[in-house]
């Protein structure tokens, strides 16, 4: 199966004091304001934790393994609580409340 086609989008952020282009998929600028917006920072300041973090690689490559290791943690941990969930028996639903007048 091929991947859908998704042009490369450049913009300009502010980063660790200094300005730079990072280069990526509109799908990777949207996982990237997802995250941010989940650890309640904006976008260029997890850009600038994960630029300190990177050592030789580049920002945008950093920042795309970021991205996708936050992604597949998040999934691990919805699998996991889908398997303790399994192990309880099934409940029955919770009857509707009635309002005793």
């Amino acid at each position: 199966m091929q991947p859908p086609e998704s042009p490369v989008i450049c913009r300009n952020l502010k980063i660790n004091g200094r300005r730079t282009s990072l280069r990526m998929e509109q799908d990777m600028w949207d996982a990237l304001n997802h995250v941010a917006a989940l650890q309640g920072v904006a976008p260029a300041a997890l850009v600038s934790e994960v630029d300190l973090q990177r050592g030789e690689a580049s920002t945008t490559g950093a920042l795309r393994v970021y991205l996708l290791r936050y992604y597949r943690e998040a999934l691990c941990r919805v699998m996991e609580m889908e398997e303790v969930r399994d192990e309880f028996p099934r409940l029955a639903p919770a009857p509707d409340y009635v309002t005793v007048q």
